[in-house]
């Protein structure tokens, strides 16, 4: 796979500072044979167990596919061979890669945060700030709620009164499923930023959505249409500029939202898991600081990749 990082949601929150991986799953998935045989390869045991929980076929592969992913992101920034990446979780299920002191002195562990649905697996890192990455199908629809109002509804509780209405004002169903998955994409990009998992209450989350245009309540939106932008985060009732949230749609079909955010921010166990000197301190100075694009384009740097290595959305790369 290849670095997605020249893709240009409006501004403020350009997504060209955020290293990401990306990969697009085949029409014709691996066989389960083949998922066996790689997991075997290439993941430890604990792992290959994780891969094979999965009930069905196509689940396993997104599982394979994102551990692979996240192993190969780590063994780019770093610098080691891919199976001397040791990835651990947190107890809430936050992936994290155990980092040498030598390949890494300035932090204990490697911040990447991986998600996948549907025919895409994005994974993202960052070197300063937390991160967290979500990728939803805007095409996804319930059997059991076949309208948006009553889809939406399911959801009510992790959304604020705004927030509703801002989908419900969009003139059609396609833009209004569109515009809930942006919303959702967003929420989820942010807790798994900070290492929270189920029963973060998501109705404290409040985003205000800004879309390049045109946004899906402008009626010359069309399904299949472009959707990119970013986010004002207001948490628990607190305006807080020092998190940036932003979403691109690759394909026309998918969202990926990616939010950073500082590192005091972290859940205890993934504060536990950064933890050495350097980033405890950091940790300790960063809660009312920004985490702005110069400084997240100077983290890239600092591991020595290069900040605009695009990869356009056509040539997303298959899974052999």
């Amino acid at each position: 796979a290849g670095f997605a990082g020249g893709m240009q949601p409006a501004a403020p929150s350009a997504l060209s500072s955020w290293p990401l991986l990306a990969l697009r799953l085949p029409d014709n998935p691996l066989s389960p044979a083949e998922v066996a045989d790689l997991a075997s390869l290439y993941l430890p045991p604990a792992e290959v167990e994780g891969v094979q929980r999965f009930v069905h076929h196509d689940d396993r592969v997104r599982a394979l596919a994102s551990r692979l992913l996240q192993r190969a992101l780590a063994a780019r920034v770093l610098g080691l061979d891919f199976r001397s990446v040791h990835m651990r979780r947190t107890r809430e299920g936050k992936p994290y890669a155990v980092v040498p002191p030598l390949s890494r002195p300035h932090a204990a562990a490697f911040n990447v945060n991986v998600s996948h649905h549907s025919e895409l697996v994005v994974a993202a890192w960052h070197g300063r700030c937390l991160v967290g990455v979500d990728v939803v199908d805007v095409t996804t629809r319930s059997r059991v709620f076949t309208t948006v109002e009553s889809y939406v509804d399911c959801f009510s509780s992790q959304l604020t009164a705004r927030e509703r209405e801002t989908i419900f004002a969009c003139p059609s169903e396609p833009s209004r499923y569109a515009h809930f998955f942006v919303y959702w994409a967003l929420k989820e990009a942010f807790i798994k930023a900070v290492g929270q998992g189920l029963g973060y209450d998501l109705a404290t989350v409040d985003l205000a959505v800004r879309f390049a245009p045109p946004s899906p309540a402008d009626p010359l939106w069309a399904p299949g249409g472009q959707l990119r932008g970013g986010a004002d985060l207001t948490l628990a009732g607190q305006r807080r500029p020092d998190w940036r949230l932003a979403f691109f749609s690759p394909d026309g079909r998918h969202v990926v939202a990616v939010a950073t955010g500082p590192l005091a921010d972290a859940t205890p166990s993934f504060a536990a898991a950064l933890e050495d000197g350097a980033a405890a301190a950091e940790a300790r100075g960063a809660g009312e600081q920004q985490c702005p694009v110069d400084a997240l384009l100077a983290a890239a740097a600092a591991e020595g990749l290069a900040a605009e290595e695009a990869l356009r959305p056509s040539e997303l790369p298959q899974l052999p």
